[in-house]
């Protein structure tokens, strides 16, 4: 007789969950895979992807999951459906094919997001104003953001000289052109 379920980094997630989180993460994804069962084949479920972050969201991630309540995915097994089509928070991503359910979060902060924004700013003041208030927020967040933090202070020096060094390569070319221009009304006086 075949295993009906197969899980993988659910140990190093559970370690970072309070007991009742961590049966409704298992409880849930495990109402999830249901729908990849066939006959004598295996399902996976795949905490791998989760493992990788939970040390640094674990408090983001038991938030989250206590604000799951659970007559969603008991009494409502359609409730399940909220989970793979999520953007954020517990979010499932299925492939029936080869009947693996890959168990992740995805931080409402995205910081991916923000980084990118800041990487199109064009101005210093609206560069620093940008960062100062995405900085302020997550400073007020009251789960771990250190390394978000620091990446969008990475992404604010990166930008901060590039738009420097944009602003003296216009002021040489001014001034290089200014000056060709000098020259050339001289020569033609004289």
């Amino acid at each position: 007789m075949a295993d009906e379920f197969r899980i993988y980094g659910f140990e190093s997630v559970s370690a970072f969950l309070n007991y009742e989180n961590m049966i409704k993460l298992l409880l849930i994804s495990l109402a999830a895979a249901k729908r990849f069962r066939a006959k004598g084949k295996t399902v996976s479920l795949d905490f791998l992807a989760l493992a990788l972050r939970i040390e640094r969201r674990y408090e983001a991630v038991n938030d989250a999951l206590s604000h799951i309540p659970a007559d969603k995915v008991w009494g409502n097994p359609q409730g399940i459906q909220h989970f793979f089509k999520a953007k954020e928070g517990i979010v499932f991503t299925g492939n029936e094919k080869e009947r693996v359910l890959s168990v992740d979060f995805v931080d409402s902060i995205n910081i991916t997001e923000k980084v990118a924004f800041i990487m199109g700013i064009k101005n210093l003041e609206e560069l620093k104003n940008y960062f100062h208030s995405n900085l302020r927020f997550l400073r007020k967040v009251p789960f771990y953001t250190e390394d978000y933090e620091l990446d969008l202070e990475k992404a604010f020096e990166t930008r901060r000289l590039q738009i420097t060094d944009l602003m003296v390569d216009q002021i040489k070319s001014r001034w290089l052109s200014k000056r060709t221009s000098g020259a050339s009304m001289r020569s033609s006086r004289t």
